[in-house]
């Protein structure tokens, strides 16, 4: 990548039937204060006025790009807007979200004065007319910033303590060389993440909110093949497998993150007997759980009540956390 005195900053987004959102989403990037920017936007197949909306940003603000391709799920849509970055850092922004305008120029700031691979800031969730954000606040990041080497950044990730997907992180461009995300439609920016750290040295980690995602009702709506669960808790063992090949990563740690995916996983799928292979992983997984002392307080009484079986501790999680399920 070609860098002057100041980096050049590549945009992700993923768009899909985002005509409502995207646009308020493109404002928060083009009125940032950092401006050495380039805006991919990667529409999805969509089939509303998305990329009328684009276009429209596209024809006042040269960085914004528009790419059409057929629908593939975000991960895919991300993977083709990784072939057209030509940017020193990388960011990645969903259609319906909200950057602070200061936060790509805090977290080039924060990257290169820490010397990180990878800067993360918090999220702050919102809702639509009932809580807008204010995307003008100042951002003092002084003193809010720990600088870890990235085995620990995973660990707090596994642990649920900082958010595990990609979103409003800043990763340097060439450490993201090689990687894809997988073809999930589940937590496939957790697994691209978790990859990415594992080719990194030190991770600067932001203790206050820059990135804003709006809080949505809607159930998802994807379609799975018949084994898709199986599939999905494969490639997220091989990815863990192959983030302890690389980093310091206990066995506690890795353990927990196995239980809560296959736990939420099993939350929001109305299956019966295509979800042996996720309870297995629950019961392997849940003493384990159990006398974990980092792990949260929420997913060790998920794991106390998974001793009441499998309907049981089913039942409990929806209700509990107000699960809903994902629809064959």
């Amino acid at each position: 990548m070609v860098s002057e005195s100041v980096p050049l900053v590549s945009v992700i987004i993923p768009a899909y039937n985002a005509e409502t959102t995207i646009g308020s989403t493109l404002k928060s990037l083009i009125n940032q204060t950092y401006n050495k920017l380039e805006i991919l936007v990667i529409d999805d197949g969509s089939s509303d006025k998305t990329a009328e909306v684009v276009e429209d940003y596209i024809a006042t603000d040269s960085r914004v790009n528009l790419k059409r391709r057929d629908n593939g799920g975000a991960g895919a849509a991300r993977n083709a807007g990784l072939e057209m970055v030509t940017g020193d850092y990388v960011t990645f922004v969903d259609s319906d979200d909200l950057l602070n305008q200061f936060a790509i120029e805090v977290l080039v700031s924060i990257s290169t004065d820490c010397n990180a691979d990878i800067a993360i800031g918090k999220h702050q969730r919102f809702i639509s007319n009932i809580q807008e954000p204010d995307l003008s606040t100042q951002v003092d990041w002084e003193g809010l910033v720990t600088v870890v080497a990235a085995g620990t950044a995973i660990e707090s990730i596994l642990y649920k303590m900082e958010h595990e997907g990609v979103c409003g992180n800043l990763y340097r461009t060439d450490l993201l060389r090689g990687l894809s995300f997988p073809p999930i439609r589940v937590y496939e920016d957790a697994c691209f993440n978790l990859s990415a750290l594992s080719n990194a040295k030190k991770c600067a980690l932001l203790r206050k909110p820059l990135y804003w995602y709006r809080q949505r009702d809607e159930s998802l709506t994807h379609t799975y093949s018949p084994n898709f669960e199986q599939g999905l808790l494969s490639g997220y063992r091989a990815i863990l497998s192959d983030v302890s090949r690389r980093s310091l990563i206990s066995a506690k740690a890795i353990s927990f993150s196995l239980f809560c995916y296959a736990s939420n996983l099993l939350w929001r799928i109305d299956s019966n007997s295509e979800s042996r292979e996720l309870w297995d992983t629950i019961k392997k997984t849940r003493f384990s759980t159990i006398f974990d002392n980092h792990a949260s307080a929420k997913y060790r009484v998920a794991a106390i009540c998974s001793l009441l079986g499998w309907r049981g501790f089913k039942v409990i999680g929806e209700r509990a956390l107000r699960i809903q399920r994902v629809e064959k």
